[in-house]
């Protein structure tokens, strides 16, 4: 590991606690880097750890909000790393709206559509924008090709109801 990653990787560490606990869990220590060697491609999902879990960390089943709706990604028991890096321990978020995970072919890249959000670059949160009325979100971890692992982790679904909408900034112009 070279001393500029080192210190770009602790910074990181420095700059996001809770992801950086998340990436220790398996004790490979400080989170990779969010680009490097790509690796080769493969046709089912690398294997992931024993019982890694995704969730989100920030709804929860019933609750209330407005859009644009902030999402926070759990993970632990294993790392975020970007697509096209295909190791075993490590994957990235895809966050499914109004969309079943048991829908999805598990031997397969997860699509990627309105339904089906890519976080190919390793980001652990996101905000969407949905319409009023009731939602499910889903996180999947998927491997470097965008593969669910084997076994899946897959989070629970969540269940929120959108209330409204916060109206955009008025221009100070």
């Amino acid at each position: 590991m070279t001393s500029a990653f080192k210190i770009l990787a602790a910074a990181a560490a420095l700059l996001s606690p809770l992801a950086a606990a998340a990436d220790m869990l398996d004790g490979r220590g400080l989170a990779r880097a969010q680009h490097g060697v790509v690796g080769a491609p493969v046709d089912v999902g690398i294997p992931a750890p024993s019982s890694p879990r995704v969730f989100i960390l920030n709804l929860h089943d019933g609750m209330e909000v407005v859009s644009p709706v902030r999402v926070e990604f759990g993970l632990l028991g294993m790392m975020v790393a970007p697509a096209g890096e295909v190791e075993e321990g490590y994957g990235h978020h895809h966050l499914l709206v109004d969309a079943s995970a048991a829908d999805l072919d598990l031997a397969q890249p997860i699509p990627a559509d309105d339904s089906h959000i890519h976080f190919g670059d390793g980001a652990r949160a996101t905000e969407i924008t949905l319409a009023p009325g009731v939602h499910t979100l889903q996180l999947v971890m998927g491997d470097g090709n965008h593969v669910p692992h084997d076994p899946p982790v897959i989070s629970a679904p969540v269940r929120i109801t959108v209330v409204g909408q916060v109206p955009p900034a008025a221009s100070t112009m």
